[in-house]
């Protein structure tokens, strides 16, 4: 099998792309920073610089690949420049698609994110749950809009289907992406640590080794036109933190903040970063999120893909004596 992997230089993706490379398979890698290449350092990876969006780059690349993991994406929940979520996450996605169902690839496994299927209140979401919030962020839009062209391709004929992770953690590299890893670090780096005063809502957090697997198996079995949850255990903000106490023997000090609190100092964050033109480390909208419940449920990955989780203190284990 030769498969060919966009978002490759990617938290995930590298690990995906490594992880089939041990494994004997024959991987085209597609990053788009040159820098980057030296994580994809591996005999049965083939490392090609491009623009995601230059159909040219892609299609002299794809030819030679049967199969294809569909990862890059523009994973921000804010940027000063909107059309970008869209030219990468939707118009590039389309673009890959036609070029897959051109040169009739196997199959195509495009990684969405389960942000795409909203908040809820108290019951777990599943692949068949109706979205009951309007989008807060033209990246979950963008991904949803690129949802409905995989579905209308697996319409068309082509083995196309959906893998939706939730909040990925576990040992990998160093990313932007890579958000609850670097909320670890802080707690277990910094002396002071500002967290909400109220943190009792419920995420869902999935450990990068099962996320890869999940999307082995689902290009094994995965079936066109499905989505499949990868996810883990759904955990409150304040036993994310507990657990990783257990395994941290720095004392540091946990600053409880309020929601208003928080939220003044999202609008202070993106004020600077529109007078300095840098990205803010805080949003209104990430602000926001904090409050609310993001529970998913994995039952059928586990039936249809095999699918396996962590246990969330295992899992936690294993990345902070990563991260150390």
């Amino acid at each position: 099998m030769s498969v060919f992997i966009t978002g490759a230089s990617g938290y995930l993706g590298q690990r995906l792309a490594t992880h089939l490379a041990d494994s004997g398979t024959k991987v085209t890698a597609l990053i788009h920073t040159a820098s980057k290449s030296k994580f994809l350092d591996h005999p049965n990876i083939r490392v090609v610089q491009g623009d995601l969006t230059n159909p040219q780059e892609i299609l002299k690349n794809l030819y030679s690949c049967n199969k294809v993991f569909h990862l890059a994406s523009y994973a921000r929940l804010w940027s000063r420049n909107v059309d970008l979520s869209y030219k990468i996450n939707l118009e590039a996605t389309q673009m890959l698609l036609e070029a897959s169902w051109k040169y009739s690839i196997q199959k195509f496994v495009y990684c969405s994110t389960a942000g795409v299927m909203g908040h809820t209140l108290k019951t777990p979401l599943n692949e068949d749950s109706q979205r009951a919030f309007s989008f807060t962020n033209d990246y979950d839009l963008s991904k949803y809009l690129a949802e409905k062209e995989v579905l209308r391709y697996a319409d068309l004929g082509l083995d196309a289907l959906i893998v939706s992770p939730t909040r990925i953690y576990g040992p990998g590299i160093r990313t932007m992406t890579s958000g609850v890893n670097l909320f670890i670090e802080k707690l277990l780096k910094n002396t002071f640590v500002t967290i909400p005063q109220k943190n009792g809502a419920s995420g869902n957090y999935g450990y990068i080794d099962d996320i890869v697997a999940g999307h082995i198996s689902a290009m094994d079995k995965g079936i066109a036109g499905e989505k499949y949850i990868l996810g883990g255990e759904n955990v409150s903000y304040a036993e994310l933190i507990r657990t990783v106490k257990k395994f941290d023997h720095k004392r540091n000090f946990l600053i409880p903040a309020s929601g208003n609190l928080i939220t003044l100092m999202a609008y202070l964050e993106s004020f600077k970063a529109l007078c300095t033109n840098t990205e803010p480390k805080l949003t209104p909208e990430l602000a926001n999120r904090i409050g609310l419940n993001f529970m998913f449920d994995c039952s059928k990955s586990i039936r249809e893909l095999g699918y396996h989780i962590t246990p969330f203190e295992e899992g936690i284990q294993k990345t902070v004596q990563y991260l150390y």
